[in-house]
């Protein structure tokens, strides 16, 4: 009856919840599932490193790239943590419970299936072995019963625990021996400072296993105080975090300045830092942009960005980077942010030299505020060709120009390639590039020499004067980003970029019409692989015509707006269809003249974009969102509450009534 009444209380439990994990877990049925789990731990190919980390004075700041746990609870926990398995009170089946999960919880660091599981089947963003926080925990409790019942550790425990102590050391050893200097976790000093404080902690531990009043007492304080210590040596160690974060909030500082200064009567608009401050500067900078950087994330819109150019993983995150005018008019990009110090390529801004449709609306400080002319908003009838228009893979510049003719209904290409007539060799004597056709070259590091630079170096010539542009992709081949950068050989190297997916669109030169140039392209893995390069550049006069060509089909002026309401009219000149740029997403209802839709009665432009149709006229388009799973989980919740209480009420009843006092005293009579 017991164990049924705890699993019944359980199951209550969560259903308590629900209003939570209902709709967490339908938007997880929407995110893209990371199913890869060959690379997110190693078979304990990195055990000596995680336990380095556990010394005093290691390196956080690599936990992110360089696969161990973040798990660093001070040099006390593991002097007294593994006493805990030489308690005399403590329950043999409880040690063995907790040496249990202790060992799961290691297994999960160096077992990548485990480590999936533990994530959810979803890996995250950037942050591995989220579990680090509970194996923290577990250690930390360990202590704690140590320090509360230290005078049970039997002195047999010694020998057995400076052993195991021998051999931590000894793995911190190893790890400083094996690492080069900057990639490892540890350094000499901090290997001694962690032996140093690991004996005056067995010290102090001996002292308040036997010692007397007075000296628990001072044992006690220096544990405090030499922990306190090897916190701060370990936060002194770290402090490079520390001062990036304080220029962070400087840049917050400078750049929401100018942001305040925007006088735009829209109710809606979207603005983008032009140089990337954070993986999502729209949520640090507080305005409404195209980058995306979440683990729940669905996956369509992600992937419709990478195909558009954006530096892309497509299952939780996507930059952005200095993109062409296209792109900006198509998501509504009316206001892009630029450090006053932006000089790369040319010495001159990205911006300032995108031509007339770029003009500065307010500079302050360190930061200029570029408002773009071409900016479409959130809403635009476009042709029906539109509705039918299917993104490319690996051709962002194609998927561009091709969205925005079809919504203009014009048969031109904004694109000016100037790769036509490029010769193309490998930038080292000791790598080999083969020219396949189409753009795409296959390139080789020598034999033997893995870690050798290597890649593809493109000549070619400007076909206008403006901005240059590079579309690359990387079709096969294992490696984790490119680095590519232009030259004039005349004027010198350029500024490199890199990319952290294998596709990428983005500015990269400001160029005269004639300039020859060279372009390199880089892989960093140092394995073969077969690379797509296009250079190109916008013609300007070709994009006046198709937007204008698209406000004459008619743009959505929005009359009331916030985060799960916006509508607005539009006049169609012609049967279209609404192009809204907003994710679909099964919160929305979207009605049009008042009469909602159903999800057969509008499209999916690129997989991911409302496309609504609309006859010739004016429309009053709304759309209302809720949050998809809230009223089935508010209704379980308020089921399992009622039955909460019911069952409270019953127990009460049932509940024998307390004697009275003179119930007592006739008793004692």
């Amino acid at each position: 009856m017991t164990g049924a009444m705890f699993a019944a209380a359980s199951v209550l439990s969560v259903l308590l919840l629900a209003v939570f994990f209902v709709p967490l877990l339908l938007q997880l049925f929407r995110s893209e599932p990371n199913a890869d789990v060959s690379s997110a731990a190693g078979l304990f190919g990195n055990i000596t490193q995680q336990i380095a980390a556990l010394f005093s004075g290691a390196l956080s700041q690599s936990n992110t790239f360089q696969h161990y746990p973040a798990v660093y609870t001070g040099v006390l926990v593991f002097a007294a943590a593994p006493l805990f398995f030489f308690l005399q009170k403590t329950a043999k089946r409880e040690k063995i419970a907790m040496a249990a999960l202790v060992a799961l919880l290691v297994l999960s660091f160096n077992l990548p299936p485990l480590d999936y599981v533990w994530h959810g089947f979803r890996f995250p963003t950037n942050f591995p072995f989220r579990q680090a926080f509970l194996f923290s925990a577990v250690l930390s409790i360990m202590t704690c019963r140590v320090l509360s019942g230290i005078k049970e550790v039997p002195r047999k425990a010694l020998p057995v625990f400076l052993g195991g102590f021998a051999v931590i050391g000894g793995c911190g050893v190893v790890e400083l021996l094996r690492r080069e200097e900057g990639g490892r976790v540890i350094s000499l000093a901090d290997l001694i400072v962690t032996v140093l404080l690991f004996g005056l902690f067995c010290g102090m531990l001996a002292l308040l296993r036997r010692g007397k009043k007075e000296q628990v007492a001072a044992a006690t304080a220096f544990l405090l105080l030499f922990s306190f210590g090897d916190g701060v040596y370990t936060f002194l160690s770290n402090i490079q975090l520390a001062e990036v974060h304080t220029d962070m909030d400087a840049e917050k500082e400078e750049a929401t300045k100018v942001l305040s200064k925007i006088t735009d009567e829209s109710l809606f608009y979207r603005t983008e830092t032009v140089t990337p401050q954070l993986i999502n500067d729209g949520a640090f900078f507080d305005y409404n942009g195209v980058r995306q950087s979440s683990s729940m994330k669905a996956a369509a819109p992600l992937e419709l960005l990478n195909y558009l150019g954006c530096d892309s993983n497509r299952s939780n995150f996507a930059g952005y980077e200095e993109q062409t005018p296209l792109f900006n008019s198509i998501f509504g990009i009316r206001y892009l942010l630029e450090p006053k110090d932006y000089t790369a390529y040319s010495g001159l801004s990205y911006l300032s030299c995108a031509g007339e449709s770029y003009r500065v609306a307010e500079t302050l400080g360190d930061y200029s505020l570029y408002r773009y002319g071409y900016a479409l908003p959130l809403g635009f009838a476009a042709d029906g060709a539109l509705a039918e228009w299917t993104a490319e893979e690996g051709a962002p510049e194609v998927n561009q120009s091709a969205f925005y003719a079809a919504a203009a209904g014009s048969g031109e290409s904004a694109l000016l390639y100037c790769d036509g007539a490029a010769t193309a060799a490998a930038i080292a004597d000791n790598a080999k590039v083969k020219e396949l056709g189409d753009h795409r070259y296959r390139v080789e590091p020598a034999q033997g020499e893995a870690d050798t630079s290597y890649g593809v170096s493109l000549k070619f010539t400007a076909a206008a004067s403006g901005l240059l542009y590079a579309s690359i992709e990387a079709t096969d081949g294992a490696f984790t980003n490119m680095t590519f950068w232009v030259v004039n050989e005349e004027a010198g190297e350029r500024p490199a970029f890199t990319s952290v997916s294998n596709s990428i669109c983005r500015a990269v030169y400001n160029a005269e019409k004639g300039e020859s140039l060279v372009l390199g392209v880089s892989p960093t893995a140092g394995e073969a692989c077969t690379l797509r390069i296009r250079v190109f550049q916008i013609d300007p006069a070709v994009l006046a015509r198709q937007h204008e060509a698209i406000e004459k089909n008619g743009l959505l002026a929005l009359t009331a707006f916030s985060d799960t309401h916006f509508q607005g009219t539009v006049d169609a000149a012609d049967d279209s269809v609404l192009c809204v740029t907003v994710p679909v997403d099964p919160g929305w209802t979207v009605s049009v003249d008042g009469a909602a839709l159903t999800e057969e009665e509008y499209s999916q432009i690129g997989g991911a974009l409302y496309g609504i149709p609309l006859k010739k006229g004016s429309h009053t388009v709304a759309f209302d969102y809720a949050l998809p799973g809230l009223a089935a989980g508010a209704a379980l919740s308020a089921c399992a509450a009622a039955v909460i209480a019911v069952f409270a009420v019953l127990s009460r009843r049932r509940r024998p009534a307390e004697p009275t006092e003179e119930a007592d005293q006739e008793d004692a009579s």
